[in-house]
Formats: C-alpha cells, sequence, structure tokens
C-alpha cells in the first residue's frame, strides 16, 4: 500500500538532491529547486494547520496555533528571499567612457578613525592615494580622525591627505563623517573605515554610474581578511566561504534587482553629496 508514496518521497529526494549539487552550475536548476521547496513546504503547512492543530484543551490549542502562525512567518519570509534569488541579476559596467567630454566629478574620499593604529591607518591612505582617476587632482582624501591624535596628523602630513578633527565628538561615526562633509567640497563622497584597502580601480568602478542623475549611492562588495566565526572554529578557511562574502556579493547584488540595496556601515560607500 505504501509504495506509490514511497517511490514518490524518492523521486523528490533524488531530484532534489541532483538540483542541489548541479545548480551551483545551471540556475534553472536553482530555480527548480526553488519551487520545490514551495510546493512542498505548502503541502506541509496545509497538513499542519488541518490535522495537526491539538484539540486537547483550550492552552494546548493557543499554544498550537502560535507555533503553525511562527511556521507560516518563516514561510512567508523565505518567500521573499527565495523570490529574490529566482532570477539572477548583475548590473550593466558603467565606466568613466560616459563621460565623453571628459568632465569627471570631483571626488572627496573619508576615511573615519578613532583609535586605530597608525600601520592600519596608514596602509589604508597609501591604498586611497593609489586610486586610479583620469583626473587625480579631482579626488581629495580627508582621514576624519575623531580622536585627534598628533601621530596621525603627522602621518597625513607625510602622505600629502588631509587631517579633519572637530571640538566635539557627538554622534560618534556619524557626527564624524557629518563635519567631514562640512569642510570638504566634492561632488561624489567616498567613505572607508581605517581598516579598509580599496582597489586600485576603485572609482574607475564606481564613478561612471554616477552619470544618472538618479543614482543616489553605490554599495561595494567588500572582501575580509580575517575569518568569520564559522571558518574560524571549524579550521575550515578554505572549504567554506566566508559568511559576509555572501551577503556582500550575492543578497546584495540581488536586492539591486529590486533597487533595495543597503547601505551597510562600515562597508565602502560612494554616494552623492549635497
Amino acid at each position: 500500500m505504501n509504495t506509490p508514496i514511497l517511490g514518490i518521497e524518492g523521486a523528490l529526494l533524488f531530484l532534489t538532491v541532483v538540483c542541489f549539487y548541479l545548480g551551483k552550475k545551471y540556475h534553472i536548476l536553482k530555480q527548480v529547486l526553488i519551487v520545490l521547496y514551495i510546493v512542498t513546504m505548502a503541502v506541509y503547512l496545509i497538513w499542519r494547520i488541518g490535522w495537526t492543530i491539538p484539540t486537547n484543551n483550550v492552552l494546548s490549542i493557543i499554544l498550537g496555533i502560535i507555533l503553525v502562525l511562527a511556521e507560516l512567518g518563516g514561510f512567508c519570509l523565505s518567500l521573499v528571499f527565495y523570490r529574490m534569488f529566482f532570477k539572477k541579476f548583475q548590473r550593466p559596467v558603467q565606466n568613466l567612457d560616459v563621460y565623453a567630454d571628459g568632465q569627471y566629478p570631483t571626488v572627496d574620499v573619508f576615511i573615519a578613525t578613532y583609535n586605530e593604529e597608525t600601520p592600519i591607518l596608514k596602509r589604508s591612505i597609501v591604498a586611497a592615494l593609489l586610486m586610479h582617476y583620469p583626473s587625480p587632482e579631482l579626488v581629495n582624501i580627508y582621514v576624519c580622525d575623531d580622536g585627534s591624535r598628533d601621530n596621525v596628523k603627522k602621518l597625513c602630513e607625510e602622505l600629502g591627505v588631509h587631517h579633519v578633527v572637530r571640538e566635539t565628538h557627538e554622534h560618534d561615526k556619524a557626527g564624524n563623517l557629518n563635519h567631514a562633509l562640512k569642510v570638504s567640497s566634492g561632488e561624489l563622497v567616498v567613505t572607508m573605515d581605517a581598516d579598509m584597502v580599496p582597489r586600485t580601480d576603485f572609482l574607475e568602478k564606481t564613478v561612471g554610474y554616477f552619470h544618472n542623475k538618479n543614482m543616489g549611492f553605490i554599495q561595494t562588495p567588500q572582501t575580509f581578511f580575517n575569518d568569520d566565526p564559522y571558518q574560524f572554529n571549524l579550521f575550515a578557511t578554505n572549504t567554506i566561504g566566508n559568511d559576509q562574502d555572501f551577503f556582500m556579493r550575492s543578497i546584495e547584488q540581488q536586492k539591486d534587482a529590486f533597487n533595495a540595496t543597503m547601505y551597510v556601515a562600515p562597508m565602502q560607500f560612494l554616494g552623492v553629496k549635497h
């Protein structure tokens, strides 16, 4: 009597395993896997609602309904997540060729710092200085030093960048960056943390998007030097991906399809200055 059911279950299990492993190469199989999940979860929830809520007493009914509602909520959240990944999205490349007249916007680079060691900060400043731009004189680097340190001031003088301090320190990093906006004049603003190292082609790959006057900000992906907790605790640096990489390179990219990309501090960020 159970043979047909077991046959269906076995076929679904086989299809799921195949889609899981081959879906890394063929996106259509990822879509099949998403559809399988939605269908099987819908069947499960129908069964849960129709046949599993306890009826022993009022308390058991209430607790049973609460549990089912929690499962329904989780299912709804997963629908949002899988809808986001159902179709692959990648924004078309927009390089600096869009500025055919050579009138490139001015760019201010803010490096927010408070108490980081100067070798770490120096690496970030040097990397920012090495960024390529057709008109380097249009790029100004501001070290926003909320620690008001003499050694940082000396470092900025040695490297030829602006050292910005403020008398009061309210609102922490946000206040620090807002203060820098008042003393700079660039059309575009890049915000960085003291331990960030931008690629040399960072400006070349981002500024072109602002040729579109409706572009408000750009959140760029980021790679991490340190292992995340899973990689560190499982001694699996080379076998599992960094959790932050998945968010920055996959989730943020797919959210872009819905104009819902998040500015995630302290990630690199390129925005229009108003």
